[in-house]
């Protein structure tokens, strides 16, 4: 599912005594997660106003990821990815996105520098509610691998008639 690429795009690069940043206005799922799993597992999640960068850079350091929604799942606001990236990258911070909404149709935020991007192709994918299902695109290929290796050891997979629907 979606949530469940949000889910493993996070997991992938997070550990114990990690932190990342989530916009306030993040998937409700995903708030969840940040609130309640995450934290189970020694990772501390903070949630940022997403359309302030200033706030954003003085609370990024330290961070391991800063996650973004381009446009926002609850507000629809767009958030300034390329400056994200470079507000993370000053820091040290990885970048992750959720870009559901936009789809790669509207955006490509690998294109503008983002290290793991989520999609739930439920949406404009599938498109005619008969499936669930979500990807993770990997800027980095070591990445890519980890998070395959990854999910397949949870049991992440997708049937051949899914495949085709979307």
């Amino acid at each position: 599912s979606g949530q469940a690429a949000n889910a493993f795009a996070m997991l992938a690069v997070l550990r114990a005594g990690d932190r990342v940043l989530l916009p306030d206005t993040c998937y409700g799922p995903t708030r969840d997660l940040a609130q309640t799993d995450l934290p189970a597992l020694g990772i501390v999640a903070e949630f940022y106003d997403p359309t302030d960068l200033s706030a954003l850079d003085r609370r990024a350091a330290g961070a391991r990821l800063i996650w973004a929604e381009s446009p926002g799942s609850l507000t629809l606001e767009m958030q300034d990815i390329p400056a994200i990236v470079a507000i993370a990258r000053r820091h040290g911070a990885l970048t992750g996105c959720d870009n559901t909404w936009a789809s790669p149709l509207n955006f490509r935020p690998l294109d503008h520098g983002v290290d793991l991007v989520a999609e739930a192709l439920s949406k404009h994918f599938g498109g005619h509610s008969d499936l669930l299902m979500g990807a993770v695109t990997a800027a980095d290929a070591e990445l890519g691998l980890r998070l395959k290796a990854q999910m397949g050891r949870f049991g992440i997979g997708v049937s051949p008639d899914d495949v085709a629907l979307v």
